[in-house]
C-alpha cells in the first residue's frame, strides 16, 4: 500500500486508477486481500488529516525506500488509524498491524474499531490510541474553507462516511429491478422522492456480475447526477445536447425520460469515456442516443436546433471527495481559478445551438461557489437574453428559483449544484 500511496502523491493520479493497476500487476492478492487493501488504502487517504501527525517528517513521508517505510511504525500507526477510524471490526491482518504498533509505540493492545461512531467519537479515539489532539476541520484542507464558506459539522461528518452505491431504472421497472436483484441476493430501496432512483443496500454481493445488471435493467448512477437529468426534464421527442457527457450516465437518463423518442446528442473531448458511453446505450437498449467528440468549438449541429442543453461542466469535483479522498490533498487551490474559465468558455460555446425559450442546465459536483453561483451570474451578467427558470427541486418537492444544490447531509450522495436557465430571446 506504502508504494501505491507514495505513486498518488508523486504524480497526482487518481489513487483508484493506480491502486487497479496495482492490483492487475500483482494478480497473487485474493478478492479478501484486495478488499482489505482497497478499504485501507483509501482509509488512509479518507483520515489523512489526522493521521499526518504521525509522520515524524510529513515532507519526507513519500520519498523513503518503500521496504523500508512499510516496516516503520509510522507506516504501521498510519495503517492501524485508518482501520479502526474507518470499519467497525478489527480485521485479523489489522490486529497484527495493531500489536506490532502497540509493541513499538508502547500503547494499549485493545482498540475498539469506532467507523460507525459520530466524528468527535473518533477523534477521541485518536487521542486515546495516539495521544494526538485532532479538529474535524483539519480533516480538509485550509483553503477549502475560503471557497465555501464555514462548513456544518454535519457536512464534515457525511463527508468522512463512504458514500453509498446509488442505481437508476426506467419508471416502468423499478419493482422488477428490485425484485430481481433481491432473486441474486441484492437489496435495493427505491427513493420514493425520484421515480427511477435506488439505493444499494451494502453487501458481499456483486452487481456488475448480476443479471440483472448485465440485461440493462440497472445503470449505476449517484443520485445527485440523477437530480441533475431530473431538473432538465426532456419531453419525448425533443431534442437535447449532452455537452460534456463523459460516460454518460445523464444522457442515459434524458434518453429513458424521453421514452426513446426524440434525440440525445452526447459529446465529449475523449473518445474513449464516448466507445464507454456507446456499449451502456446498447446495454440499455436505448436507440434515441447518438454520441460524437466535440473540442469545445463549432457546435455539432444546425444553430438553434436543440430544445435544451445540458453542461455538467468539468470541475475540480470536490462535491466527491467521499467516493475520492485521495483528491482532497492532490489537489491545489489554483484549480479552482481554471475550471471556472473553461466553465465559462463551454457556456459561451453552446450559446448557438439553443432555439429560442430553450432550456439550458448548467451543473457541477463541485462544492466552490466560484465554480457554481459565480459562474451562473456571471453568464448571466453577459448574456440578459438567459434568466433563471423557476422549478421543482426534484429530490423533495419545494420550488426553487432556478438553482439548487444537493449535499451529501440531505441525501447521501455526491454533492451537486445544478441551474436551469432559459433562453427568452436570439
Amino acid at each position: 500500500m506504502y508504494e501505491v500511496s507514495a505513486d498518488v502523491w508523486a504524480s497526482g493520479k487518481p489513487a483508484d486508477r493506480l491502486l487497479a493497476a496495482y492490483f492487475r500487476k500483482h494478480k497473487k492478492y485474493g478478492a479478501q486481500d484486495r478488499r482489505l487493501i482497497s478499504e485501507t488504502f483509501f482509509a488512509v487517504f479518507r483520515w489523512w488529516g489526522w493521521l499526518r501527525l504521525l509522520a515524524r517528517d510529513e515532507a519526507g513521508m513519500w520519498e523513503r525506500d518503500a521496504e523500508r517505510a512499510t516496516q516503520s511504525v509510522e507506516w504501521q500507526s498510519m495503517l492501524v488509524g485508518a482501520h479502526v477510524l474507518d470499519t467497525v471490526a478489527l480485521h485479523p491482518v489489522a490486529a497484527v498491524w495493531k500489536d506490532r504498533v502497540a509493541e513499538k509505540r508502547r500503547t494499549a493492545s485493545y482498540v475498539t474499531c469506532v467507523g460507525d461512531k459520530p466524528l468527535m467519537e473518533r477523534a477521541e479515539m485518536m487521542e486515546s490510541l495516539f495521544g494526538l489532539s485532532v479538529r474535524p476541520h483539519d480533516l480538509l484542507p485550509d483553503w477549502l474553507r475560503e471557497e465555501t464558506g464555514e462548513m456544518s459539522y454535519d457536512l464534515l461528518e457525511m463527508l468522512q462516511r463512504r458514500p453509498p452505491l446509488w442505481l437508476r431504472t426506467s419508471h416502468s421497472t423499478v419493482d422488477k429491478a428490485i425484485s430481481r436483484l433481491a432473486d441474486e441476493d441484492l437489496t435495493a430501496e427505491a427513493f420514493p422522492a425520484l421515480l427511477g432512483a435506488m439505493r444499494l443496500v451494502p453487501t458481499r454481493g456483486n452487481l456488475y456480475e448480476s443479471a440483472t445488471f448485465k440485461a440493462g435493467l440497472v445503470e449505476i448512477q449517484d443520485l445527485g447526477s440523477q437530480a441533475i437529468g431530473a431538473a432538465c426534464s426532456p419531453a419525448p421527442g425533443q431534442r437535447w445536447w449532452d455537452a460534456c457527457a463523459g460516460a454518460g450516465g445523464k444522457s442515459l437518463q434524458l434518453a429513458s425520460m424521453m421514452n426513446e423518442k426524440g434525440l440525445v446528442l452526447a459529446t465529449d473531448i475523449r473518445e474513449y469515456k464516448l466507445t464507454d458511453l456507446r456499449k451502456r446505450a446498447r446495454r440499455a437498449h436505448l436507440s434515441n442516443i447518438q454520441a460524437k467528440p466535440w473540442d469545445g468549438k463549432e457546435i455539432p449541429g444546425k444553430p438553434g436546433s436543440f430544445h435544451g442543453v445540458l453542461v455538467d461542466a468539468p470541475c475540480t469535483c470536490t462535491g466527491t471527495w467521499r467516493r475520492n479522498p485521495d483528491a482532497r490533498w492532490t489537489m491545489k487551490r489554483e484549480e479552482i481559478a481554471a475550471a471556472v474559465a473553461t466553465q465559462s468558455e463551454i457556456l459561451e460555446a453552446v450559446i448557438p445551438a439553443l432555439r429560442q425559450m430553450g432550456v439550458l442546465v448548467y451543473a457541477t459536483c463541485s462544492l466552490c461557489d466560484a465554480e457554481n453561483e459565480g459562474v451562473v451570474q456571471g453568464f448571466l451578467d453577459r448574456h440578459p437574453e438567459f434568466s433563471l427558470d423557476p422549478m421543482v427541486h426534484p429530490l423533495h418537492g419545494g420550488m426553487t428559483e432556478g438553482m439548487f444544490r444537493v449535499t451529501p447531509t440531505s441525501f447521501d450522495c455526491d454533492a451537486m449544484f445544478v441551474a436551469r436557465m432559459r433562453r427568452l430571446r436570439d
